[in-house]
């Protein structure tokens, strides 16, 4: 996201929970946080913009966690309001889908064996969702039961402002076996009714929720008709397709249209591993900036299933790209155990 704004010559502070070896190529200033606390934010802010000056966008992990605030008051939001990224994390969204008649996944009251799932309202980037395995279960706070239905699971990438909407990307979502992590984006081939179909849901989502700047809605296809999973009212994983197809943060005239398809994905790590010198070495000689992002820094220790960087490929059709995707993140793991 930072390379996103950086290339309209945007001036960045980023602020992170994780920083990355190449994030520095983009912002003035880094700030790794240990935590996503609006008093660990305001800090940051009162002392790089005690004038509140500078805008502000909120990604992954602080839109979630976020209420407003006096530190933000003065500056220039690029992303959605705070009171929109607080209801789509809350009951009543749900309830305003109903409502609108804006088909989801229905919400089971009792515990039930049968095609159900476990999810949290606070949790972001599919952490804490997992299949009901004990009809037992007691549910936690801020958690609740919803139907897991099958069918086709795509991401849909795209910028609003007032009066317009922009579809960037229509992707597969593919999760990783036996989870609901992510393993990768892949853009798709549509058909023109598919087009429109996807079009008018994204647009009237637009519409209900007031949706601002850089969004994603995940939503299952199934049998023709389309199920919304959850609305990310933020920036997310889909930041690196939106540059090469769009090559900026807001709506252009036209977009960059690609031949090629294009994917990012999760590199996890099979094993524990701490970054020495000799991988960040072979993240310099190796790693091509445009086809790796997020990579460590040295010291950092990455643990089991725990993610060590982005890949992102592109490939003229999708059988092609995926078994670039398997080969490419193969190498990458079998030259990080040979430097550990």
């Amino acid at each position: 996201m930072a390379k996103l704004f950086r290339v309209v010559d945007f001036e960045i502070t980023a602020i992170t929970h994780y920083d990355s070896l190449n994030l520095k190529k983009y912002c003035k200033k880094i700030f790794v946080v240990k935590d996503y606390s609006l008093k660990t934010l305001e800090k940051i802010f009162l002392e790089t913009d005690p004038y509140q000056k500078k805008s502000f966008l909120l990604g992954s992990g602080f839109a979630e966690n976020h209420k407003r605030s006096k530190i933000f008051n003065n500056r220039k939001n690029y992303g959605n309001d705070f009171k929109v990224n607080c209801f789509v994390k809350n009951k009543e969204f749900f309830k305003k889908l109903k409502k609108n008649k804006i088909l989801f996944p229905k919400l089971i009251k009792k515990n039930s064996l049968k095609q159900t799932l476990i999810k949290n309202l606070k949790s972001f980037g599919s952490q804490n969702v997992k299949k009901l395995e004990n009809k037992n279960y007691n549910l936690k706070k801020n958690e609740y039961f919803q139907e897991l239905i099958d069918g086709k699971r795509i991401s849909v990438q795209f910028i609003s402002k007032i009066r317009q909407l922009r579809i960037i990307s229509v992707c597969d979502q593919v999760l990783k076996k036996k989870t609901f992590f992510i393993d990768y984006l892949i853009t798709k081939r549509l058909s023109k009714k598919k087009q429109n179909q996807i079009y008018t849901l994204v647009k009237k989502i637009v519409k209900i929720f007031n949706l601002k700047g850089i969004n994603n809605i995940d939503i299952i296809d199934k049998k023709n008709k389309l199920y919304l999973i959850e609305i990310n009212s933020r920036p997310g994983l889909s930041s690196n397709i939106i540059y090469k197809i769009n090559k900026s943060p807001f709506i252009q005239n036209k977009n960059n249209l690609q031949n090629n398809l294009l994917a990012t994905k999760i590199i996890y790590s099979s094993k524990q591993i701490t970054i020495n010198k000799k991988i960040i070495k072979f993240f310099k000689e190796y790693c091509n900036p445009n086809n790796f992002s997020e990579l460590p820094n040295e010291r950092d220790i990455i643990k089991v299933n725990e993610p060590i960087c982005l890949l992102h490929l592109m490939a003229k059709t999708k059988k092609l790209l995926e078994k670039k995707l398997n080969i490419e993140t193969n190498n990458f793991l079998t030259k990080i155990e040979k430097n550990l």
